[in-house]
């Protein structure tokens, strides 16, 4: 596991009973993108389990999907982990939970059949769409030089359904600086100038 989010970045300041909240303040970014070498479904599935099933401090959920495409590594097909925490201090234990004891075996079966793999943190700005069961993201990258936020505001209300929108809080990879988060008849309109690439997700089950 490579990556997670933060709510924001006075949230990560510390991991503790007293910082976690009842609101989903941490986000998770695509940690692990799989592209040119595509690993066996069982395989993907039982290390993505067997990572929840550890209950890490700070960790409230991870859920992997298949993805229509890679945009940034232009490959037709691809998985991402997701993973919601509670602070960006998470990670530290997350990471080293990932490789250690008998997820050692699991994550290296994983990771030999990759291709390539990408991280990511990203922060939730606005939205009520959980993350975990989002069937489309819209990946998006503004013009230079412009304020994002009254433009993307803008771009999330020409969602018919509800949305939540991300920023990218540290850059670990080609992934771009926004994804806005929405059900299966997920439709954007986008200004000229924005980057966007659409996916499709679907939850391994």
């Amino acid at each position: 596991m490579d990556g997670c989010c933060a709510s924001s970045p006075a949230a990560t300041a510390k991991c503790s009973e007293e910082s976690a909240g009842p609101v989903l303040g941490a986000a998770l970014a695509p940690p692990r993108h799989i592209g040119a070498a595509v690993p066996r479904l069982p395989d993907l599935l039982a290390f993505s389990l067997a990572l929840a099933d550890l209950h890490c401090p700070g960790v409230r959920e991870i859920t992997s999907f298949r993805t229509s495409t890679v945009p940034w590594l232009d490959e037709p097909l691809g998985y991402e982990d997701w993973a919601t925490i509670d602070g960006s201090c998470a990670l530290e234990t997350l990471n080293e939970q990932a490789v250690s004891g008998h997820m050692a075996a699991l994550h290296g079966t994983v990771a030999q059949q990759m291709g390539v793999g990408y991280g990511g943190v990203y922060y939730h700005l606005w939205g009520n769409m959980d993350p975990h069961l989002a069937a489309r993201a819209q990946w998006l990258s503004r013009p230079r030089g412009i304020e994002f936020r009254p433009v993307l505001e803008g771009i999330s209300r020409t969602a018919a359904a509800p949305v939540s929108v991300w920023r990218r809080f540290m850059v670990l990879g080609p992934g771009l600086e926004f994804v806005i988060l929405g059900d299966a008849s997920l439709e954007l309109r986008i200004p000229d100038g924005w980057a966007a690439h659409r996916v499709t997700r679907t939850v391994l089950s």
